[in-house]
């Protein structure tokens, strides 16, 4: 690789190494007096606790994953990716958010040098193959929508603009967001790449190796089967009509890679009751075609314009003809039905960008002031995704418990006792749900309530919760229900006490207190 090459690739993950970091950095530095920094930010909280759960059950030498959210009896399940992370924190002695963390500034360079392997061949023969791949390179990795001017100057709060809860749609906000959302961008890039590069060349082992990469992407991402089939099928049957049949053959030898992870899913769909309930109930649906539009904006705009000129100029370059069908296919993707659409449109802005690029290099051409033209480019589509995470870093201060930044001492203290005093993962706690969701990974428990998905009927049980400790009476209604549940632990913090309830724990003869500080108290569950 050319120096002047790596030169580009080590400054653009350095700066999304620092920009992306220092929200964090932020919220840890102005944590309030008494509390712990969870470690999260702008997008989802509650699921970064299902990630630090499944690192630290591979830190306790687990290689199959429970689900610690709730506490109906099920299969352990594999999961590639955390279990990796997860040997990191154990390799290295490191809490489940600090490797969270680690492995998702580690990926940064790889995620860069793989876009960038990836641009080079969709400009191979182009003679200005460099300044074209640098141009896409920066609106790949800092471009968003228009959703922080918006923000800024009309009356749009901040929440409701696309780069504030679709995260997997942007480079940079999933660069952001979480390092598995990166492994996955690699993943699906280097799968295509190979699977393309193998084509071009009559290479099987580059075919394997692009299916190999699928079928890991797959393992623990299932629903990019669901991407990756439908584009290269639709790319095999264009190359087919132009007599290259042979290309029929090697994409079923990518796909043969895929046919262990769909048995093994589809196994565990027919055989346990706990994972085949989770993909009915965790819909992620897509919004309306004016917020998938709006997610790109004007590079949306652009990239039609160069669809237009491709069939122009009817390109024989094989990474170009699948972005070409990668842009056409998504939307059709996004409004297929599947229960899991809105996560197909990840990898598109790869060939949203690449398209505009083609666009935005015409305009370049004609025009006479072309510095000025990249600048404002850049600055336009760039400060966008900049200014919504200029916001972020002061979102950490206001409504804390219900973005869950950070967490009571006294609560952790709690917590880390009974993980260290008993260190069976399957003992259930039953506590609020701000609690339960902590409690899997600092006291290494099941929960019975928690998180809106991965806690089956997880409505139910907090009507549930709220029942239980809503009155004073019903002892063998009580008593019954955590029977019922192999209730282990109760939990009687302030997260529990902010409704004021009526229930008093400490006045029942099935409920012995085994720990207490300034704030908590834990009881041994003894109904026999």
């Amino acid at each position: 690789m050319e120096k002047k090459n790596l030169k580009i690739i080590s400054l653009i993950s350095l700066i999304l190494i620092v920009v992306t970091s220092l929200p964090y950095l932020y919220a840890w530095l102005s944590q309030p007096t008494n509390t712990f920094y969870l470690g999260n930010g702008l997008f989802n909280p509650h699921d970064n606790h299902v990630y630090y759960a499944y690192i630290e059950q591979a830190k306790a030498g687990h290689w199959l994953f429970y689900d610690v959210f709730t506490p109906e009896q099920h299969k352990p399940f594999l999961h590639i990716f955390w279990l990796i992370v997860g040997w990191l924190a154990k390799l290295f002695t490191l809490s489940p958010i600090w490797a969270f963390h680690l492995s998702r500034i580690l990926l940064i360079p790889l995620f860069v040098f793989t876009i960038f392997k990836f641009l080079r061949r969709v400009w191979h023969n182009d003679p200005k193959q460099n300044l074209k791949t640098t141009l896409a390179l920066i609106l790949f990795f800092f471009s968003t929508s228009l959703g922080g001017w918006i923000a800024l100057f009309g009356k749009v709060k901040i929440f409701y603009t696309t780069e504030a809860w679709w995260p997997e749609a942007y480079a940079f906000t999933s660069i952001y967001a979480t390092p598995h959302f990166i492994a996955s961008w690699i993943l699906i890039v280097a799968s295509l790449y190979f699977y393309l590069d193998g084509i071009q060349n009559k290479n099987y082992k580059k075919i394997i190796l692009g299916g190999i990469l699928g079928a890991i992407l797959t393992q623990f991402h299932t629903f990019y089967l669901a991407l990756l089939i439908p584009l290269t099928l639709v790319f095999a049957l264009v190359e087919v009509k132009k007599n290259q049949r042979i290309v029929l053959w090697q994409t079923l030898v990518y796909y043969s890679f895929f046919l262990p992870v769909i048995a093994y899913y589809f196994w565990m769909t027919i055989t346990d009751m706990v994972m085949a309930k989770r993909l009915t109930e965790n819909l992620m649906l897509t919004p309306g075609l004016f917020y998938v539009f709006s997610a790109f904006s004007l590079l949306f705009l652009c990239a039609i314009i160069g669809l237009v000129l491709f069939f122009q100029n009817q390109e024989k370059n094989i990474f170009k003809k699948l972005l070409i069908i990668w842009l056409i296919i998504v939307p059709f993707l996004l409004y297929s039905g599947l229960p899991f659409e809105r996560r197909l449109v990840e990898g598109w802005q790869l060939p949203v960008v690449v398209l505009a690029i083609e666009t935005l290099w015409i305009f370049y051409q004609k025009i006479s002031f072309k510095k000025s033209f990249l600048i404002l480019i850049i600055v336009l589509l760039a400060s966008s995704s900049l200014f919504v995470f200029m916001l972020e870093t002061f979102i950490p201060q206001q409504k804390t418990e219900r973005r869950m930044y950070y967490l009571s001492t006294d609560v952790r203290q709690a917590l880390l006792w009974l993980k260290q005093t008993d260190p069976d993962f399957s003992k259930i706690v039953l506590a609020a749900p701000l609690t339960g969701i902590n409690a899997t990974f600092l006291a290494n428990k099941t929960i019975f309530l928690g998180h809106g998905l991965e806690t089956l009927s997880a409505n139910q049980k907090k009507e549930d919760w709220l029942n239980f400790i809503n009155n004073n009476t019903d002892e063998e209604k009580k008593i019954d229900f955590l029977k019922k549940w192999k209730i282990d632990y109760l939990f009687w913090g302030p997260y529990e006490q902010m409704t004021k309830p009526q229930f008093k724990p400490a006045e029942k003869p099935y409920l012995h207190p085994i720990y207490q500080n300034a704030k908590v108290t834990i009881y041994q569950v003894i109904t026999n």
